[in-house]
């Protein structure tokens, strides 16, 4: 399954599943370290979204960007293909 989805499960799963499934691999492991020990996220997309609201889905994770958006940060920016930023800040 692909990690950064996990990561909108609600925090008690995805901390089951972590421990069960990720962190066995020191690999993994040490790369979710480094994900959750930053101060924060950026994303590079390669899309360049045609509208606004394409501009806020795949920034915050309501489109199949959601397979790239590490939902237990509070602060991600993506950098688009066409160079537009979008930030997410809770």
């Amino acid at each position: 399954p692909n990690i950064f989805a996990l990561t909108a499960s609600p925090r008690s799963i995805w901390h089951s599943i972590r421990q069960t499934h990720f962190l066995q691999d020191p690999l993994i492991a040490h790369q979710i370290s480094l994900l959750e020990s930053s101060l924060f996220i950026i994303r590079l997309d390669a899309t360049i979204p045609h509208s606004s609201t394409e501009y806020l889905t795949h920034s915050f994770g309501l489109s199949s960007a959601a397979q790239r958006v590490w939902f237990d940060k509070s602060f991600q920016l993506t950098v688009f293909k066409d160079g537009k930023i979008s930030a997410v800040v809770e």
